[in-house]
């Protein structure tokens, strides 16, 4: 049996499909993908029970039917490898040989051993007819969960109730239980009704998105799991059991005095302060907003060494004062907060709030689209003076 398709395709099936399979193998044939031919059709797929990943690619040529395993390790140095547009691949049934050809001549190829498919963790690459689908703009669904993912817990934080990401009502919700929160709002989620995706699945799937040339992608929740499908690929993850967390969206809104900065400069001052410090991670940021008119100006100065100074000029909206903010915070939620945002330029950061978080506020186009991102950290102090 052998198989002809091309480079790119199956380059990007295999990218795709190995992010479903264990990271700890025990058992040499759970780490391996699963090759299905039939017809004209080369079907990749891969799981660990919790996520299951398929791909669908055409043949350019085909001959025979059956199924076969490649390690994902040996098939990504293999693709590096060939010089040519289509890769063919064979595959001898009784010996469990699998050849792959670097050459367009055939000359030159490597072989790996393929275990039995009946051996292999399998799943039904069709949906059933218990699904709920949802068509979404790719680019959006992707900008909306890479945004989510700032903001959940990482994995020395068992906060079982925030373990999710929550889609409800148009509001994508994600926070870490401690310190973070994070809002994305945009009207192609309206019609979603509290659905609830793994933390551990959310920033694969903001990758995997967006790495397709496919325009729409349908979200799915079926009575065991929940992912993204397309005309070609199927990736998911099974359901949480916890309890959805209650969005709190009194943060959404924007109302108030707040002051407009460029986040990139922002985020070019913030870096320039930490880097003297080798402990970045435990660095505490203050953040001093003074000034009034085209006077206002935000200090960002190292908790642990006020010497180092940096003065950006901003501007002060709704507030006609001088009044003095002192603000404290730790470096990582900051950064976690302005890199979430997707807005190159200026961006609202309500350093005066009084509800014990800092706010970082953007809106924005993806497409036709209009969208609200709102992240939230926590701060030590905030004081006014």
């Amino acid at each position: 049996m052998h198989v002809v398709v091309s480079k790119k395709d199956l380059k990007l099936a295999s990218t795709v499909v190995q992010k479903a399979l264990p990271k700890v193998v025990v058992q040499e044939e759970r780490g391996h993908l699963l090759f299905t031919v039939s017809g004209d059709d080369l079907l990749i797929t891969g799981t660990n029970n919790d996520l299951k990943a398929s791909y669908r690619i055409k043949t350019q040529e085909c001959e025979g039917s059956g199924a076969f395993t490649i390690s994902p390790k040996i098939l990504t140095k293999v693709l590096v490898k060939v010089d040519a547009d289509t890769i063919r691949i064979e595959f001898d049934k009784e010996e469990h040989i699998v050849k792959i050809y670097t050459k367009e001549d055939l000359k030159s190829y490597t072989s790996a051993q393929s275990f039995p498919a009946d051996k292999m963790l399998t799943f039904t690459h069709e949906l059933g007819d218990d699904v709920v689908l949802e068509e979404l703009d790719r680019n959006i669904l992707a900008a909306a969960l890479g945004y989510a993912a700032s903001y959940l817990p990482d994995l020395k934080e068992d906060m079982r109730t925030f373990d999710q990401m929550l889609i409800d009502k148009g509001i994508i919700y994600s926070a870490n239980g401690l310190n973070k929160m994070g809002f994305f709002v945009c009207k192609q989620f309206q019609g979603i009704n509290k659905l609830k995706i793994r933390k551990t699945a959310v920033p694969l799937l903001a990758k995997i998105l967006s790495s397709l040339p496919d325009e729409k992608a349908t979200l799915f929740e079926s009575e065991r799991d929940v992912g993204i499908l397309t005309d070609t690929m199927r990736f998911s993850c099974l359901k949480s059991n916890a309890e959805p967390p209650e969005i709190p969206t009194v943060h959404l809104k924007s109302e108030g005095p707040y002051t407009r900065i460029d986040k990139t400069n922002l985020m070019k001052h913030i870096d320039r302060v930490v880097a003297s410090n080798s402990t970045k991670i435990g660095a505490g940021i203050r953040m001093t907003l003074s000034g009034a008119g085209e006077d206002a100006h935000l200090d960002i100065e190292l908790v642990a060494n006020l010497k180092s100074n940096e003065r950006i000029p901003c501007a002060r909206v709704n507030d006609d004062t001088a009044d003095r903010y002192e603000h404290t915070t730790f470096y990582t939620i900051l950064k976690d907060v302005l890199t979430s945002l997707k807005a190159e330029k200026d961006v609202r950061l309500h350093v005066n709030d009084d509800n014990k978080f800092f706010k970082v506020y953007e809106s924005g186009t993806i497409g036709d689209e209009r969208y609200i991102a709102v992240g939230l950290g926590s701060y030590t102090k905030v004081v006014k003076q």
